[in-house]
């Protein structure tokens, strides 16, 4: 009998994808998986094929562009730069559903586990809600944003989503009421990544290389910011047990 195979795994497989020929992490590549159980692709880099569907072409090739563990629900939500996103069983390694999401590309999506909704934003700014436990059903959107929306990020205390991307705007809105709460304007530069820190900050990385800690109490204002990078920062990790922010 086949191992049961965890969120982690797969998450691992698919970071596989992101490998050259030779093993080594390259940083830019867009990461990229087939469709299909073909033996030629069956290398260090293609592992992620073991447990993608058969049914479209040898060519056709999907870009990747975020992706989002669903624990509770054992699946892994796979969102497709080409607008869809695909539900994939973490155990039988079968799609549940495959969603048309955006019609557009789509450019970072977010799990909110306190709610069981999937969050996904797309390079026109629309950010649309689906409940993983109706059967992923279109909720309702948040089109506030001018341009591509690049990072997500959930306050569970406050109920609160942050969002913000290219249009330099960091919007803070409510995940009961869709009602915006918030909008800070950066005037420096464009937002490409976002961390929760514990429950009452965040850090905001920019394009230009800059982090900004916000603090949500006793009102929501720049607390910290300094020079990290002289390029976009991509991507912020926070480690809550040892207080430390990796970027």
């Amino acid at each position: 009998s086949e191992p049961k195979r965890t969120s982690n795994e797969l998450l691992k497989y698919f970071l596989m994808a992101e490998r050259g020929e030779n093993g080594e992490f390259d940083p830019h590549r867009v990461p990229k998986y087939s469709r299909g159980k073909e033996s030629r692709s069956r290398g260090k880099r293609m592992q992620i094929l073991e447990f993608c569907d058969q049914v479209t072409t040898n060519s056709n090739q999907i870009m990747m562009s975020g992706l989002a563990e669903i624990p509770d629900l054992g699946m892994l939500a796979v969102a497709e730069k080409q607008g869809m996103i695909e539900v994939i069983n973490v155990q039988s390694l079968e799609r549940v559903k495959l969603i048309k999401a955006h019609n557009t590309e789509i450019c970072c999506i977010l799990y909110v586990p306190e709610k069981k909704l999937l969050l996904s934003a797309d390079a026109n700014g629309l950010i649309n809600v689906w409940d993983c436990q109706g059967d992923f059903k279109f909720v309702r959107a948040f089109a506030k944003h001018t341009k591509a929306v690049l990072a997500l990020e959930y306050f569970p205390d406050q109920e609160l989503v942050v969002s913000g991307g290219d249009d330099e705007c960091i919007r803070m809105w409510s995940i009961k009421t869709f009602k915006e709460e918030q909008t800070m304007r950066t005037k420096q530069s464009k937002i490409g990544s976002l961390c929760r820190l514990g429950n009452s900050k965040i850090a905001v990385g920019f394009d230009k290389g800059v982090i900004n800690v916000i603090a949500f109490e006793p009102e929501r204002k720049v607390t910290l910011s300094f020079p990290a990078h002289n390029k976009h920062i991509l991507s912020l990790k926070y480690l809550e047990e040892s207080n430390i922010l990796i970027w």
